[in-house]
């Protein structure tokens, strides 16, 4: 769970940072999807909502995994432009 959270803080850092306008190089989809998914994540009303034992996270999670999976390449990009000291 500490992975998904560390997930969950990169990409509320990355839409953070393309909406103050200090990372540019992504395509919009991209925030688009990951704003999405983070929404989605702390909004209570979902799908399966957490009080339900157990499952209640694992639609929060399948659809951070599957957001992550097809932006991997640019969610890459920022981490390396984070380590660069931006």
């Amino acid at each position: 769970m500490r992975d998904i959270w560390e997930q969950v803080e990169l990409l509320r850092d990355l839409v953070r940072d393309y909406w103050s306008g200090r990372y540019r190089d992504i395509p919009r989809w991209v925030i688009g999807a990951l704003s999405f998914a983070l929404l989605y994540f702390i909004n209570p009303i979902e799908l399966i909502p957490e009080f339900v034992p157990v499952i209640g996270y694992l639609d929060d999670i399948a659809l951070l995994l599957l957001v992550l999976r097809l932006t991997r390449e640019h969610v890459e990009k920022y981490k390396l432009w984070r380590s660069q000291g931006a």
